[in-house]
């Protein structure tokens, strides 16, 4: 989650807004020289516009050591390229972090956690990952920082650039890249003090492409503590420890939590890994689907506690906000495994019992529906499914409730 903007972004943006007072300032005296033009055309028939200089913040450098963090400067492109003056705007403290303290073999890297949740950190020794690296929400169109191009990682790997395991190695001492600073259960925290084992498969069922599936964990104490702090949308991440990465780094799959069932138990839904993507990056996700039910054997799976939560733009939690105000009309939109939080909010939502629900779902199959009986007995939910399959079998239902949903997602169609 992103707690505010940085302050390299603050700096940026005065640059720009400095900027752009110039510019302002300049075409307001362009716009009154072209009318005095006019006016004594016979003496001047043309005037020539030209924008002020802008001053450029200084590249930062090894001076930056001496100076307070705050102070802003301009990344030195020879080390780092850099999209645009707002992502080329940083700070000594930055800088000094990143970069001057990486050169130093005697020292270690590190990234706070800070400045981890703004992703504002650029290890000296990493790069940008490779799209095969990052799932779909990850992307630079959404998360281009922190140098405009993506996030970083360790060369040639999907690794990220700063990991809290590379504490006391060459990674963070002659390779440049950081010790995270952040505490365990956080995205990208690699520490293992939070994982708790999964024992067994208690159950998986096969809808089309995606799979119901309820992991069990051995006590209740385990259990309470993935589930304790749970709110709608949170979500979990299985790990297994793997080969393919530096020191058998875990590598992980996000799940949003599709309910708080039985003690002991925690329930999924999963969607097939897209295979347009790195296989270390799905390799968790790969193994989850062909663990058969039973005791896991061979590598341990562990998985972490729920965290986060739907939130608004004001990152206030979303269920929180309704919570507090009148009654309102909620519409959940939601395609394939994305139906797990839904479900999750939508218990909550009843359980108050305050506001009027619709769920837009949207799948391929209507015969592969999770959540059938459930669905179909959400009497207080006005349910709406899309069905994309243009096979007659594919938009049939034989539940009245359900063919009522299919024919509203007609009717939205083709309106």
């Amino acid at each position: 989650a992103i707690t505010g903007p940085t302050a390299t972004r603050r700096s940026a943006r005065r640059l720009r807004g400095r900027r752009g007072v110039l510019e302002m300032r300049a075409s307001l005296l362009c716009v009154a020289t072209l009318a005095a033009s006019r006016a004594h055309a016979a003496e001047k028939t043309e005037k020539t516009c030209e924008e002020p200089p802008v001053e450029p913040w200084p590249t930062c450098g090894d001076w930056c050591v001496s100076r307070d963090p705050s102070t802003e400067c301009a990344i030195d492109r020879a080390v780092h390229e850099c999209a645009n003056d707002y992502f080329c705007t940083t700070t000594c403290g930055l800088w000094n972090a990143s970069v001057v303290q990486a050169r130093d073999p005697d020292v270690e890297a590190s990234l706070s956690c800070d400045a981890f949740v703004r992703m504002a950190g650029y290890a000296l020794g990493a790069e940008v990952c490779a799209d095969d690296c990052l799932l779909a929400e990850i992307k630079p169109n959404r998360y281009p920082a922190p140098l405009g191009f993506g996030l970083m990682c360790a060369p040639g790997t999907c690794d990220p650039a700063a990991q809290s395991r590379y504490a006391g190695t060459e990674k963070a001492r002659s390779e440049g890249l950081a010790v995270l600073e952040c505490p365990c259960n956080w995205f990208g925290a690699d520490c293992p003090d939070d994982w708790v084992r999964v024992e067994r498969i208690v159950g998986k069922e096969v809808h089309g492409d995606l799979q119901r599936i309820v992991l069990g964990v051995e006590e209740a104490d385990a259990w309470r503590k993935i589930v304790g702090s749970h709110r709608p949308g949170g979500v979990v991440r299985v790990q297994t420890r793997s080969a393919s990465t530096w020191g058998a780094r875990p590598v992980e799959q996000p799940y949003a939590l599709a309910a708080v069932g039985e003690v002991g138990e925690i329930e999924l839904l999963s969607s097939p890994p897209d295979a347009r993507y790195h296989a270390t990056v799905t390799e968790a996700a790969r193994r989850v689907r062909a663990l058969p039910v039973g005791p896991v054997v061979g590598e341990p799976l562990f998985i972490n506690p729920s965290i986060a939560g739907f939130f608004n733009r004001e990152y206030a939690y979303l269920m929180d906000v309704l919570a507090e105000g009148p009654p309102r009309d909620v519409l959940i939109v939601a395609t394939g495994a994305g139906l797990a939080g839904a479900r999750s909010a939508i218990d909550a939502l009843l359980r108050e019992g305050k506001h009027r629900v619709h769920l837009y779902y949207g799948l391929r199959d209507a015969r592969d529906l999770p959540y059938r009986d459930e669905l179909a007995a959400w009497g207080d939910v006005r349910l709406t499914l899309l069905v994309s399959s243009r096979t007659p079998a594919a938009a049939k239902a034989r539940e009245p409730e359900l063919a009522a949903a299919i024919a509203r997602g007609r009717a939205l169609a083709r309106a």
